[in-house]
C-alpha cells in the first residue's frame, strides 16, 4: 500500500507543478536516457526470466508496445512548448497528459485488482505498454526540439 501512497503523492505534485506554469528545459541528448535505460532493464530481465516467447507473448509485446507509443505520442502532442530569446525549448507539462498517465495507472490498478496482472503475457504487455508510451513521449518532444521552426 506504501507504494500507492508514492504514487498519488508523486500525481499530487505533478498537479502543483502544472498549477504553477513550471517549465522544463529540453536537454536533447538527455532526454533518451531514461527510454534507453528503460529498454536496457526489460532486455536485461527478460533475458534473466528465460522466458518461453510463445506467439501470444510476441503479439502481447507488439500490440501493447504500438498502443503504448500512440499514448506516448498522444501525451507527447498535449505538451506546451515555448521558445525563448536564446533558443532554448522549454515545454509545459499538460493536464491532458497527466490525465492519461493516471487513466493508465488506474487500468494497471484495475487488472491487478481482478488479477489477470501477475500472469506472464499481461505483465509483460504492460511493461511494454509503459516502454512505448515513454519512446512515444520522448520521440515527439525530440521532433518538435529538432524541428523547431514550425513552433
Amino acid at each position: 500500500m506504501t507504494m500507492s501512497y508514492g504514487i498519488v503523492i508523486l500525481l499530487l505534485l505533478k498537479i502543483s507543478n502544472i498549477s504553477k506554469g513550471k517549465t522544463k528545459l529540453i536537454k536533447f541528448p538527455n532526454l533518451w536516457i531514461m527510454p534507453v535505460l528503460f529498454i536496457s532493464m526489460m532486455l536485461e530481465d527478460y533475458g534473466n526470466q528465460n522466458l518461453i516467447y510463445s506467439f501470444q507473448m510476441m503479439m502481447a509485446l507488439i500490440v501493447f508496445g504500438v498502443a503504448g507509443l500512440c499514448v506516448g505520442l498522444l501525451r507527447g502532442g498535449s505538451l506546451k512548448y515555448e521558445k525563448d530569446s536564446d533558443d532554448k525549448m522549454y515545454y509545459k507539462e499538460s493536464y491532458l497528459s497527466l490525465l492519461i498517465y493516471i487513466l493508465v495507472i488506474i487500468l494497471k490498478w484495475g487488472l491487478k485488482f481482478i488479477g489477470i496482472a501477475g500472469s506472464g503475457v499481461i505483465a509483460a504487455g504492460l511493461m511494454s505498454f509503459a516502454c512505448g508510451s515513454l519512446v512515444g513521449k520522448c520521440s515527439y518532444i525530440s521532433y518538435r526540439y529538432l524541428f523547431s521552426g514550425s513552433l
